[in-house]
């Protein structure tokens, strides 16, 4: 991945009292960091070609070509032929951008072949969250009481290797909460499911995995960013082709934005940050 701007052009709006970069970007020079779910990507891609609008905005580093938040998106609008996608242009570096980890609860029945065959060491429940928070053990499988934790992976490209091959022993029943829901879904877990965790993840070590050309596992990375806008619903014809980006620009500054709340649920996603919904103000904008 190179250092290399991959924004065509940058559109300032304040939206509340925050100052912020709608960047239109060249779909080819943008660079994801984890796999995609066909069955999702499949969905996404009928989505929009029915629809014929990109919804929401993906979450982007312009400057280093990082796809924040968005694959599923972008990988849709690429595999359809479009050239261009406006994002949210974050600098990825910022500490207001965070990043912690999707869980998986998982129908494994038991786990005792997993326990021998990565050599698991059985610890408390505690334990093993505060060992992962400190990153003291690479991998964890809880369940009520006591769980199991794997330490000694070279990096972070082979925790997310574990953490795919165990998640696929569940087939497609999956189910992702957060890192801090932990205890939250340990009360209710039902016997023969357990809950996947993994070490804390630093962006650093994010950024050098992506450097060296590796991706990491679907719902690897949970990035926590200060603001969501959502509901663009921007044209895809606009997308198809450079020779758009003024209709692009002109469309986005029609855009009026509502504040709605932060740690809302919308679509049986929680959004920890300040989220905002968009409407376009027709007037002057031929759509």
């Amino acid at each position: 991945m190179d250092d290399n701007n991959s924004s065509l052009h940058n559109i300032k709006l304040k939206i509340g009292d925050r100052h912020l970069c709608i960047s239109i970007v060249d779909i080819a020079k943008m660079h994801v960091h984890e796999k995609i779910i066909p069955s999702l990507l499949e969905k996404i891609k009928d989505s929009i070609s029915r629809e014929r609008v990109l919804i929401d905005p993906i979450i982007v580093d312009s400057k280093i070509g990082l796809v924040i938040d968005g694959t599923h998106r972008i990988m849709a609008m690429k595999q359809l032929g479009y050239k261009v996608i406006p994002s949210l242009n974050l600098n990825y570096k910022n500490k207001d951008v965070k990043v912690g980890r999707w869980y998986r609860i998982l129908s494994l029945g038991t786990v005792e072949k997993i326990v021998d065959k990565y050599n698991m060491k059985r610890i408390n429940v505690d334990e093993l969250v505060n060992g992962l928070n400190k990153g003291n053990y690479d991998v964890g499988l809880f369940e009520y009481k006591y769980g199991y934790f794997l330490d000694g992976l070279n990096d972070l490209s082979e925790v997310s290797d574990v953490v795919e091959e165990i998640t696929q022993l569940s087939g497609p029943h999956v189910r992702y909460v957060t890192d801090a829901q932990i205890y939250e879904f340990l009360d209710t877990t039902i016997e023969g499911n357990y809950i996947l965790g993994y070490r804390r993840l630093f962006k650093e070590e994010i950024l050098a995995s992506v450097y060296d050309g590796k991706i990491f596992t679907h719902k690897f990375t949970r990035h926590i960013i200060p603001i969501r806008l959502l509901s663009i619903n921007i044209p895809v014809k606009y997308l198809s082709d450079y020779k758009y980006i003024d209709k692009i620009i002109s469309y986005i500054n029609h855009l009026r934005f509502k504040y709605i709340g932060k740690n809302v649920n919308i679509d049986n996603r929680i959004y920890e940050e300040d989220v905002y919904i968009g409407k376009i103000e027709y007037r002057g904008i031929e759509i």
